[in-house]
């Protein structure tokens, strides 16, 4: 048995369900194929790592859809809850696997690579709280060597302070921090244009992503009018 883990968070990709913001230049059937991308990418970059790979996903009766998407990882339903509730539940589960060492990801990165993965569960292999901070106050992946429930606690989600708060908590609970390199989230179209240019760049690598931009009639057009 491996002896680290990759929790990803995620949703079924449909119509209107997901990436809503980005729903909003594009249309819910492009975002929900972009957001799919997303996912196959991010699944990807953890097969890259030494760790296993599990997958924490909802709604909870899509399971034979994750079970073919993802026929290799571990899969669990997430509970009904806040994201901090949510969260807590897919990392315990993780440890209560058996597993030492553990980090959990989120699915909107899909150019967060199996490096930065590596890294944190590396950082947390030696007893240390290792987050990748996102551009918005957020983080895309926090890495743990035991479970720490307080740090989703009291933590005010999608409002842009959950770094700073999750930071003090880590703080509060005596752990020593390591701080990744930042990234950002693909939540809206700023963010697929500033993925476009990193592509562009060779900066970052995300195949399925790339194939999505290069095929979309959507994102032509919307790159023309930006």
């Amino acid at each position: 048995m491996k002896r680290s883990c990759v929790v990803v968070m995620a949703k079924r990709p449909q119509p209107g369900a997901v990436k809503t913001r980005l729903a909003a230049e594009l249309g819910d059937t492009t975002a929900s194929l972009f957001y799919e991308a997303f996912l196959a990418d991010t699944l990807a970059a953890c097969a890259g790592t030494s760790a296993a790979t599990m997958v924490a996903f909802t709604p909870q009766a899509e399971i034979e859809w994750f079970r073919k998407f993802a026929p290799s990882a571990l899969l669990i339903a997430q509970p009904e809850g806040s994201f901090g509730v949510r969260l807590e539940s897919a990392m315990a589960a993780a440890f209560d696997a058996g597993f030492g060492t553990v980090a959990v990801i989120g699915s909107d990165v899909p150019h967060l690579g199996s490096e930065a993965i590596e890294a944190g569960l590396v950082a947390a292999a030696k007893g240390c709280a290792a987050l990748v901070p996102t551009a918005d106050g957020g983080y895309c992946l926090l890495a743990l060597g035991a479970p720490e429930p307080q740090l989703f606690q009291d933590i005010d989600w999608s409002s842009g302070r959950e770094l700073a708060q999750t930071i003090e908590r880590i703080r509060e609970a005596g752990l020593k921090l390591t701080r990744l390199p930042e990234t950002f989230d693909v939540d809206t179209g700023g963010d697929l244009r500033r993925l476009v240019r990193a592509l562009t760049r060779g900066e970052v690598h995300c195949p399925r992503t790339a194939d999505m931009l290069a095929g979309s009639t959507e994102v032509r057009d919307f790159e023309a009018a930006s």
